[in-house]
């Protein structure tokens, strides 16, 4: 049975999520938010990482094995269909018509999963790529008064499970990740701001400021200043 209010629950998961250090402390926030949902399975994927694992949550520990057996990581409805959106997903609303995404259907559904299903997508600060998703057997009614009731409330479990996952599955995202120090020096030069304004306006020293640019630089993989910029400014991490 559905839960008829998973709010009162919602500060205590977000901070188990938030103190999460490990994969196996976050396979169990995500086995009690399913739990405190009183639904099926909540499943997590970094799509955009190419490391394994790249995901967990609750579905069946066979049905995850044969997703990467059979290559049906590369022609997943789910993770098509969501990225190129913002909104959540209903999966009644994704394309199976592929005979190899409905023979995806099959054996997932044999192997526990439910057609009922929700998503939503994440687009990260590096240009990172995840889903977030809830599954359950129940009838079309119940289901749908269920996601609208908790939309909202999911679509923050699924930014806070992202904003912990991204670092611990993909270690490289976390260390491509700027300061907010490097942020704001990178953002005043893009500006065209010279090392000595930005240091006065940021009441650091120049020295200081070099260094925080140099590490960004290094983060980013870039070869010059004007590299570094193009590489913040493209993967969202400054805007001018």
């Amino acid at each position: 049975m559905i839960a008829p209010s998973c709010t009162a629950r919602f500060p205590e998961l977000r901070r188990e999520i938030a103190e999460a250090e490990t994969l196996a402390e976050l396979k169990s926030a995500i086995l009690h938010t399913r739990d405190a949902l009183g639904i099926d399975h909540c499943f997590y994927h970094l799509v955009s990482a190419a490391v394994r694992p790249n995901g967990f949550g609750t579905f069946p520990d066979k049905w995850e094995r044969r997703y990467y057996e059979t290559g049906y990581n590369t022609v997943d409805p789910v993770a098509t269909g969501c990225r190129a959106r913002f909104d959540p997903v209903p999966w009644q609303d994704l394309d199976w018509t592929d005979p190899v995404v409905r023979q995806f259907i099959y054996e997932s559904h044999s192997m526990g999963l439910s057609p009922q299903g929700f998503s939503f997508p994440i687009h990260g600060p590096l240009a990172e790529f995840a889903v977030f998703s809830v599954n359950h057997d129940c009838e079309d009614a119940e289901w749908a008064e269920f996601t609208t009731a908790h939309a909202d409330t999911l679509l923050l479990l699924a930014h806070a499970f992202h904003a912990r996952a991204r670092g611990i599955l993909s270690p490289s995202l976390a260390r491509r990740q700027l300061t907010r120090r490097e942020t704001e020096v990178v953002r005043l030069i893009a500006r065209g701001n010279s090392r000595a304004e930005a240091s006065r306006l940021l009441e650091i020293s120049e020295h200081t400021l070099r260094a925080h640019l140099e590490s960004a630089r290094e983060k980013l993989n870039a070869q010059n200043t004007m590299h570094t910029i193009a590489q913040a400014v493209g993967s969202g991490q400054i805007v001018l």
